[in-house]
């Protein structure tokens, strides 16, 4: 049987509404860095690279649009999911005396997984156009962990402090 959790909306402090704010810039301003650059490429780009970082296939310029459409849907989904805290997963037990702390921190993460989502959506895309406009190579190993360590980054700090505090 699922547990009856209080539902309470976490009031934001200054940081969380400056977060939240910087996630639509940061949306906007990648649409912006988008829509300038689309009208620079040429017809048919490097769409794919293999792990020897040569280009080994091509396609049309208008792929230069999925990584600002799955981060607009991605920040969307975060922002609407953030507004129902008590349906989310838990660390720990909620209880009538940590279900603020862990409502604010949880709520808290989504925000920062939406800046860390548009952050390293930018630098995928100011990457890939510079690699289709100066034909240089992408550095494999270095575009991973630009994708991999800000996402996990904001959830290993959310654990630490859900944990700390029981």
């Amino acid at each position: 049987m699922k547990e009856m959790r209080t539902i309470i909306k976490p009031e934001l402090n200054a940081c969380d509404n400056i977060v939240e704010a910087a996630s639509w810039i940061l949306l906007i301003a990648l649409w912006a860095y988008v829509i300038q650059n689309f009208f620079e490429l040429s017809d048919i780009i490097a769409v794919h690279f293999s792990f020897e970082e040569k280009a080994n296939r091509y396609g049309s310029k208008a792929v230069i649009f999925i990584i600002p459409i799955v981060a607009t849907f991605a920040t969307f989904l975060l922002s609407l999911i953030n507004r129902w805290p008590h349906i989310f997963n838990y660390p720990i037990k909620i209880t009538v005396s940590n279900v603020a702390r862990q409502y604010t921190l949880a709520t808290r993460l989504l925000r920062m997984l939406k800046i860390f989502i548009l952050v390293v959506s930018g630098m995928i895309t100011f990457q890939f156009v510079r690699i289709v406009n100066d034909n240089s190579s992408l550095h494999g190993v270095t575009m991973l962990s630009i994708i991999l360590f800000p996402i996990f980054l904001p959830l290993i700090i959310y654990l630490r402090a859900s944990l700390r505090s029981r």
